[in-house]
């Protein structure tokens, strides 16, 4: 799917990678979401608090830092913020995400074409089946 998007769909991207940021970030932005970037937790937390966006697309690294596992469980503890969904993205297992991460909404699978991401954003959103493997 390419081009905009009716009511653009903001997605909060946050991953440790300025490559992943940048070329994942415009690979979005062309299937017609608007896109913010963060490098860090903390980034992240800043971009959230100034403009809330609708999805959090979160990379979860094989040694996530404690900042990082707290993202979605801020989100969720703050009555502004509690709505938004959240997107693991990771080459871990599920099963291992499951037990150290409570609270997320979808999960995909590194790798994963872009598409695949965007389907499973879509299904985020609209509470389909949202937990894709590649």
């Amino acid at each position: 799917m390419t081009g905009a998007r009716p009511d653009a769909v903001h997605i909060l991207l946050v991953d440790r990678e300025t490559d992943t940021l940048e070329l994942l970030g415009m690979s979005l932005r062309v299937s017609g979401f608007r896109v913010s970037t963060a490098s860090s937790a903390e980034a992240a937390r800043a971009q959230i608090h100034a403009d809330v966006p609708d999805v959090v697309l979160l990379d979860l690294p094989i040694e996530p830092e404690p900042a990082e596992l707290e993202v979605a469980r801020q989100l969720r503890a703050e009555p502004e913020t509690a709505g938004v969904k959240v997107v693991l993205h990771t080459s871990l297992p599920e099963a291992a995400v499951s037990q150290r991460f409570g609270a997320y909404d979808a999960f995909v699978r590194k790798p994963a074409p872009v598409e695949q991401i965007v389907e499973t954003v879509d299904a985020a959103l609209h509470g389909g089946d949202s937990h894709c493997r590649s």
